[in-house]
């Protein structure tokens, strides 16, 4: 195998490679004893776990996989959702792409919950669109709907996940449930993290098909991953790899080479070049999946609310919450708001 291997040498001409377009969710973003190795989470799939302590590869590993996937399908046919619990380090210059509809990073905690509650609503559109067609699955469904109402699938890549397992559980179990129905639904996930063992539920890991085990420090969580402890004896090259599930590596892993986006100059020329293409076809980049936050004048009327102050739009916060010290209050809240908006608490 290769020490070292170049994404941009594997990245499909989006020129002809988005007109194609097979429908499915393949990427060449690594290299075995025979060449390119191709994954396709439609095929082999629908949900991926990439494990790899520091310095292993693993983040380039997710970064060249999705540039090959962009390269390949437009944004009509692809959107992704990051969720990087490295404070950014990872997805930040991919967010520029027009496949990426958000980049969900641990240090905007807000969006969490809105992310949740987006990823919800995403799951729920999708189940009502396919019984409203009679579609069994996305392909029956595009079958069926024709170019009326293209669906895209819908990839979600999370950098260290066992973090944010430990932080958000109710987001993990959000996303054990996008895995339990991804397949028929177009919706796939890519878990990544240093060390699996004891992160995943029974939902999450009986839909992972696909395992790729870069260098990790404990033969543990290399059985956890692809159950044989080798992947603690790779060598300390950044990139190689054990891979298991794709293809004649159903039974036992093989040893493949990770590609390198190489430094951030290159890898921005390739968000570019990709966001020029999407450009000259007509192609709209991605939406976002949740709302943006609220301005900060509601905002501030948030945090009157948990102060416990009655303003504004608080009135029916506050007949409904009965967080005010006296009971009183409400009541003359109930009489003076009707009077208008203008009322404040005069305590």
């Amino acid at each position: 195998l290769p020490t070292q291997e170049w994404i941009t040498d594997r990245l499909a001409d989006p020129a002809t490679a988005w007109i194609e377009n097979d429908g499915g969710l393949a990427a060449t973003f690594a290299v075995d004893e025979r060449g390119g190795c191709e994954v396709d989470l439609a095929r082999d799939g629908p949900h991926a776990l990439v494990a790899g302590t520091t310095g292993s590869g693993k983040s380039e590993l997710l970064v060249s996989w999705l540039l090959a996937l962009a390269s390949r399908y437009p944004p009509s046919a692809l959107t992704i959702v990051a969720i990087d619990y490295k404070g950014g380090a990872t997805f930040g210059p991919l967010a520029p792409l027009p496949h990426v509809a958000d980049v969900l990073t641990d240090l905007d905690g807000a969006a969490t919950e809105r992310a949740l509650h987006g990823l919800k609503a995403e799951l729920a559109r999708r189940e009502r669109a396919l019984a409203d067609a009679g579609a069994r699955d996305l392909a029956d469904y595009r079958s069926r709907a024709g170019d009326g109402a293209p669906m895209g699938r819908l990839l979600v890549v999370v950098d260290e996940f066992r973090v944010l397992a430990d932080e958000h559980p109710d987001l993990l179990a959000g996303l054990g449930r996008l895995a339990a129905q991804g397949r028929s639904l177009g919706i796939h996930l890519v878990l990544a993290t240093q060390r699996p063992a004891g992160a995943l539920g029974s939902d999450l890991r009986a839909n992972l098909a696909i395992s790729i085990c870069l260098r990790v420090l404990n033969p543990a969580d290399s059985v956890d991953v692809i159950s044989a402890p080798d992947g603690a004896r790779l060598p300390p090259i950044p990139g190689r790899a054990l891979l298991r599930g794709v293809g004649d590596t159903a039974g036992a892993p093989r040893p493949v080479h990770a590609a390198w986006a190489g430094p951030p100059d290159a890898g921005r020329e390739v968000v570019d070049s990709l966001r020029t293409a999407a450009a000259a076809m007509g192609e709209a980049p991605a939406s976002s999946l949740w709302a943006p936050p609220l301005p900060e004048r509601f905002g501030k009327v948030r945090r009157r609310l948990e102060d416990g102050r009655c303003r504004l739009v608080g009135h029916l916060a506050c007949l409904a919450t009965g967080r005010r010290r006296r009971l009183g209050h409400q009541r003359r809240c109930a009489g003076r708001c009707a009077a208008g908006p203008g009322h404040r608490d005069r305590r």
